[in-house]
């Protein structure tokens, strides 16, 4: 089984209202990994990334993904990138390192909103 990972950087205004964080900015790396039998061309799976990446760069994140946590914004990540997934590949998991903190979801995990 091969493990493929790609890495991009958001910088993103957050707030966290229920723990009393007011406005904010945070700069994030955002990490994808998928399991593949086959080799397969890892920077196909950057642009997939770099895609949905782009959309919440520079913005706020509640604005663009409707949530205001990291684990938001993980659960928003493995929905796209389960849409755009190749065949034959198998999203993991998305990591969200911030201030070194790691925050990891599993995307083969089902989520009740």
């Amino acid at each position: 089984m091969l493990k493929y990972c790609v890495e991009k950087t958001a910088s993103v205004a957050m707030r966290i209202t229920k723990w009393g964080y007011g406005l904010h900015g945070h700069d994030l790396a955002i990490i994808a990994c998928w399991d593949a039998q086959e080799v397969y061309d890892i920077e196909k799976l950057d642009r997939i990334l770099t895609k949905i990446v782009e959309k919440i760069d520079h913005n706020a994140l509640w604005e663009v993904i409707g949530g205001e946590l990291i684990e938001d914004l993980l659960k928003y990540i493995c929905s796209r990138l389960s849409e755009d997934t190749p065949k034959g590949l198998f999203l993991d998991k998305v990591s969200v390192r911030v201030q070194n903190k790691l925050i990891t979801l599993r995307c083969d995990e089902k989520f009740s909103d």
